[in-house]
């Protein structure tokens, strides 16, 4: 209730201002909201509709062994709060209040919270519960004013019998005090739905022949919102066409049950790290994750023909001869990954692309595409029980819902076995 009362009281203070001198209409009102938006959060929210009363459960670690103040730790916590508590549908917590004045990553912030948030929604995904462990592995200060934090988070959302869990996601923020309290004035963060929010932040302004560079506050701000709406249109669009065939006889029938539980483990690097020792490792590990889990099933390496139509990683450099050695752009690279399945015939894998969403399996390939049909990254389904469920590793996700995933468009490749004509050892 003094809520209420402080904020009409600030309202009715610039209205008086108004009233005693014209003059003052738009810098007492303009004054009004920025004191409100200040103490209170921006007004504009949004409502997501779903009331599933979900909880979210954060924790703290290694943080005061870094010596992060208590009041830091607070406000840590407290913007991981707002954020998950988004995502379980209740309706937008603004971020407005943790951030310093006009900082632009409050707002690129805000558009990967608010695309989550809708691709839960606008898909019908309630989680019963969120919890994720914020682990500090770096802090550095200056002075008294200033500190500098380097955070990895582990998250768990509860679908009902399904657990779905992403991990080692880095943050890194950039904090100052201001009287009390801490404020963030820069932050990153390198999970995939916030470079694709950006992505779309970027197409909206370089729409109109602008760069980052030459927008004020007030554009950024204008072009954030543009791309928001972007991102719902773009989920709201979403349809998916896939032609369906008679899957095709194979020698040998692809192992759906190893190649699921290959996924399950090595998909969540923050318990046994990635598979580097036998495979290697990349930025973008989406491909050659996909590519493992294919080996787990039974899948052979395939070094035949010309380099489009091998599949192989034996060392960390590329080589297409037809001999068991390096690798092929195939097994690493998603583009390069389809065309392959398109391609080859006689020795190795047989799969099926572009079939309907419908056909899909435990074990199955399935491509994320933007709205120009470019591959972004590949998952493999590890569940259809109550919905489809991936695993994949660049963001790194196990049992994730595949519609709460980034893409606009997607193509279904579906791993039906392996023949050995015209084998060659």
């Amino acid at each position: 209730m003094k809520k209420y009362l402080l904020k009409a009281l600030i309202i009715i203070t610039a209205l008086a201002l108004f009233c005693t001198g014209g003059y003052y209409l738009l810098t007492a009102t303009d004054f009004a909201k920025d004191i409100t938006d200040r103490l209170f959060g921006s007004e504009e929210a949004y409502t997501y509709g779903i009331t599933n009363g979900a909880e979210v459960e954060i924790t703290l670690v290694h943080f005061s062994e870094q010596s992060v103040p208590d009041n830091l730790q607070g406000r840590v916590k407290s913007y991981f709060e707002r954020y998950l508590a988004t995502l379980t549908g209740l309706g937008e917590e603004s971020l407005y209040p943790l951030f310093a004045f006009q900082c632009e990553d409050y707002l690129t912030d805000t558009l990967a919270m608010r695309y989550e948030a809708e691709r839960f929604y606008l898909n019908n995904l309630a989680p019963d519960k969120i919890t994720s462990e914020i682990q500090c592995t770096r802090a550095v200060t200056a002075g008294e004013s200033i500190a500098e934090l380097s955070i990895t988070q582990t998250l768990s959302f509860y679908f009902g019998e399904i657990t779905s869990g992403v991990s080692a996601v880095s943050h890194s923020f950039s904090y100052k005090l201001n009287g009390t309290d801490w404020e963030i004035f820069a932050h990153s963060c390198d999970s995939d739905s916030y470079k694709y929010a950006m992505k779309a932040f970027e197409r909206e302004y370089q729409r109109d022949g602008y760069q980052r560079s030459d927008l004020t506050y007030s554009y950024i701000e204008k072009y954030t919102d543009r791309a928001n709406e972007a991102l719902i249109a773009e989920i709201k669009g979403f349809s998916h066409k896939g032609i369906a065939g008679e899957i095709p006889q194979v020698e040998y029938p692809y192992l759906r049950n190893a190649a699921q539980n290959y996924a399950r483990t090595w998909g969540d690097c923050s318990e046994s790290g990635r598979n580097t020792a036998y495979f290697g490792s990349y930025e973008d590990n989406a491909a050659n994750f996909t590519s493992q889990c294919l080996i787990a099933g039974g899948i052979p390496m395939d070094v035949q023909g010309e380099a489009k139509t091998q599949w192989k990683w034996y060392s960390d450099s590329e080589n297409s001869d037809n001999s068991h050695s390096g690798y092929s752009r195939s097994f690493i690279n998603g583009a390069d990954f389809y065309r392959y399945c398109l391609e080859n015939k006689g020795f190795g894998l047989v799969s099926m692309c572009n079939v309907p969403l419908s056909m899909a399996e435990t074990g199955d390939i399935v491509q994320l595409l933007d709205g120009n049909g470019e591959y972004i990254t590949q998952c493999v389904i590890t569940s259809t029980e109550g919905g489809i469920f991936a695993a994949m590793n660049n963001t790194d996700r196990v049992d994730f819902p595949l519609m709460a995933l980034n893409f606009s468009q997607l193509r279904v490749i579906k791993i039906v076995g392996y023949n050995t004509v015209n084998l060659v050892l």
